[in-house]
Protein backbone atom coordinates (compact mmCIF):
# COMPACT_ATOMS: atom_id res chain seq x y z
CA UNK A 1 0.00 0.00 0.00
CA UNK A 2 1.20 3.38 -0.45
CA UNK A 3 1.12 6.45 1.90
CA UNK A 4 -2.64 6.83 0.93
CA UNK A 5 -3.77 3.94 1.47
CA UNK A 6 -3.69 3.01 -1.71
CA UNK A 7 -2.84 -0.98 -2.58
CA UNK A 8 -0.25 -1.33 -5.38
CA UNK A 9 -0.95 -3.23 -8.49
CA UNK A 10 1.61 -5.70 -9.92
CA UNK A 11 2.49 -4.59 -13.60
CA UNK A 12 1.73 -1.40 -12.85
CA UNK A 13 3.08 0.90 -9.99
CA UNK A 14 4.37 -2.50 -8.11
CA UNK A 15 7.26 -3.93 -10.61
CA UNK A 16 8.99 -6.45 -7.68
CA UNK A 17 8.94 -7.74 -4.54
CA UNK A 18 12.02 -9.48 -3.63
CA UNK A 19 13.79 -10.92 0.12
CA UNK A 20 17.15 -12.36 -0.39
CA UNK A 21 19.92 -12.02 1.16
CA UNK A 22 19.01 -10.43 4.33
CA UNK A 23 17.33 -7.29 2.14
CA UNK A 24 13.38 -7.17 1.49
CA UNK A 25 13.49 -5.11 -1.70
CA UNK A 26 10.72 -3.61 -3.44
CA UNK A 27 10.57 -1.80 -7.01
CA UNK A 28 7.85 0.60 -8.20
CA UNK A 29 8.07 2.07 -11.31
CA UNK A 30 9.59 5.16 -9.95
CA UNK A 31 11.24 4.41 -6.84
CA UNK A 32 13.27 1.66 -4.91
CA UNK A 33 12.88 0.57 -1.38
CA UNK A 34 15.52 -1.23 0.64
CA UNK A 35 15.31 -2.53 4.05
CA UNK A 36 17.86 -4.97 5.47
CA UNK A 37 15.88 -7.44 7.17
CA UNK A 38 16.53 -11.36 7.32
CA UNK A 39 13.09 -12.45 6.82
CA UNK A 40 14.43 -16.10 6.62
CA UNK A 41 10.54 -17.26 4.76
CA UNK A 42 8.18 -14.94 2.60
CA UNK A 43 6.21 -12.47 3.81
CA UNK A 44 2.53 -13.25 3.48
CA UNK A 45 1.55 -9.51 3.36
CA UNK A 46 3.55 -6.34 3.00
CA UNK A 47 1.99 -2.70 3.90
CA UNK A 48 4.26 0.48 4.17
CA UNK A 49 3.54 2.75 6.87
CA UNK A 50 5.46 6.12 6.13
CA UNK A 51 9.19 4.60 5.44
CA UNK A 52 8.29 1.61 8.03
CA UNK A 53 7.27 -1.63 6.42
CA UNK A 54 4.54 -3.66 8.60
CA UNK A 55 5.24 -7.32 7.42
CA UNK A 56 3.15 -10.64 8.32
CA UNK A 57 5.70 -13.51 8.45
CA UNK A 58 3.70 -16.44 8.91
CA UNK A 59 6.01 -19.36 9.21
CA UNK A 60 7.76 -17.30 11.95
CA UNK A 61 4.03 -17.42 14.00
CA UNK A 62 5.05 -13.10 13.76
CA UNK A 63 4.54 -9.38 12.74
CA UNK A 64 6.50 -6.68 12.56
CA UNK A 65 7.01 -3.55 11.85
CA UNK A 66 11.01 -2.69 10.18
CA UNK A 67 12.61 0.51 10.31
CA UNK A 68 14.59 1.37 6.70
CA UNK A 69 17.68 0.41 8.83
CA UNK A 70 16.09 -3.31 9.47
CA UNK A 71 15.45 -2.34 13.19
CA UNK A 72 12.32 -4.29 14.16
CA UNK A 73 10.15 -1.14 16.21
CA UNK A 74 7.27 -3.32 16.54
CA UNK A 75 6.49 -6.86 17.19
CA UNK A 76 3.67 -9.25 17.88
CA UNK A 77 3.91 -13.03 18.01
CA UNK A 78 6.74 -14.92 19.50
CA UNK A 79 9.28 -15.75 16.99
CA UNK A 80 9.01 -19.51 15.20
CA UNK A 81 6.84 -20.45 18.55
CA UNK A 82 3.07 -20.76 17.43
CA UNK A 83 0.80 -20.41 19.85
CA UNK A 84 -2.14 -18.79 21.54
CA UNK A 85 -3.26 -15.63 23.61
CA UNK A 86 -0.35 -13.69 22.76
CA UNK A 87 1.20 -15.84 20.30
CA UNK A 88 0.20 -16.49 16.92
CA UNK A 89 -0.70 -19.22 14.67
CA UNK A 90 0.00 -19.16 10.85
CA UNK A 91 -0.84 -15.13 10.99
CA UNK A 92 -1.57 -15.08 7.55
CA UNK A 93 -2.39 -10.68 6.74
CA UNK A 94 -1.70 -8.15 8.86
CA UNK A 95 -2.87 -4.07 8.32
CA UNK A 96 -2.14 -0.83 10.34
CA UNK A 97 -5.03 1.45 11.16
CA UNK A 98 -4.03 4.72 11.28
CA UNK A 99 -7.31 6.05 12.82
CA UNK A 100 -6.78 3.98 16.06
CA UNK A 101 -3.02 3.38 15.85
CA UNK A 102 -3.36 -0.18 16.02
CA UNK A 103 -2.40 -3.55 14.00
CA UNK A 104 -5.26 -6.19 12.98
CA UNK A 105 -3.73 -9.57 12.57
CA UNK A 106 -5.42 -12.71 10.91
CA UNK A 107 -4.22 -15.45 13.30
CA UNK A 108 -5.53 -18.40 11.19
CA UNK A 109 -4.95 -21.56 13.00
CA UNK A 110 -6.38 -19.73 16.08
CA UNK A 111 -9.31 -19.01 14.21
CA UNK A 112 -9.20 -15.38 15.38
CA UNK A 113 -8.77 -11.82 14.14
CA UNK A 114 -7.15 -9.55 16.69
CA UNK A 115 -6.56 -5.69 16.92
CA UNK A 116 -3.42 -5.23 18.98
CA UNK A 117 -2.11 -1.83 20.09
CA UNK A 118 1.09 0.25 19.92
CA UNK A 119 2.16 -1.50 23.13
CA UNK A 120 1.13 -5.17 22.04
CA UNK A 121 -1.95 -5.30 24.17
CA UNK A 122 -4.46 -7.17 22.63
CA UNK A 123 -7.35 -4.72 22.91
CA UNK A 124 -10.15 -6.52 20.53
CA UNK A 125 -10.38 -10.32 19.07
CA UNK A 126 -13.12 -12.13 17.01
CA UNK A 127 -13.14 -15.53 17.24
CA UNK A 128 -11.95 -18.65 18.99
CA UNK A 129 -8.31 -19.36 20.46
CA UNK A 130 -6.59 -22.71 20.30
CA UNK A 131 -8.29 -25.24 22.11
CA UNK A 132 -11.13 -26.42 19.80
CA UNK A 133 -13.51 -26.48 23.03
CA UNK A 134 -13.07 -22.63 24.20
CA UNK A 135 -14.52 -20.06 22.59
CA UNK A 136 -13.11 -16.62 23.59
CA UNK A 137 -15.10 -13.90 24.14
CA UNK A 138 -12.71 -11.49 25.57
CA UNK A 139 -11.71 -11.80 29.33
CA UNK A 140 -15.21 -13.52 29.71
CA UNK A 141 -13.89 -16.86 31.41
CA UNK A 142 -17.56 -17.83 32.92
CA UNK A 143 -18.80 -18.09 29.15
CA UNK A 144 -15.57 -20.19 28.26
CA UNK A 145 -15.92 -22.39 30.91
CA UNK A 146 -20.02 -22.61 30.09
CA UNK A 147 -19.14 -23.75 26.62
CA UNK A 148 -16.28 -26.14 27.45
CA UNK A 149 -19.79 -28.27 30.01
CA UNK A 150 -21.32 -28.05 27.16
CA UNK A 151 -19.51 -30.21 25.08
CA UNK A 152 -18.35 -32.02 28.03
CA UNK A 153 -21.73 -33.12 28.44
CA UNK A 154 -22.31 -33.54 24.58
CA UNK A 155 -19.06 -36.01 24.35
CA UNK A 156 -20.85 -37.91 27.80
CA UNK A 157 -24.19 -37.88 26.10
CA UNK A 158 -22.95 -39.56 22.79
CA UNK A 159 -20.57 -42.02 24.73
CA UNK A 160 -22.97 -43.36 27.13
CA UNK A 161 -26.11 -43.76 24.30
Amino acid sequence: MDQQGRAFEYGRELVEVSWKNGVIRIVLCDKTFVYPFVTNVEPSSIQFLEDNLLITLTKRQMVAIISPKGEILWSFGEDCVPGEGYRLCVPMFSEYIKQTNTVLITDTLNSRILEIDCHGEIIWQYGRSWDPLKVCYGNHAALEGFHVEIQLSRILKTKGS
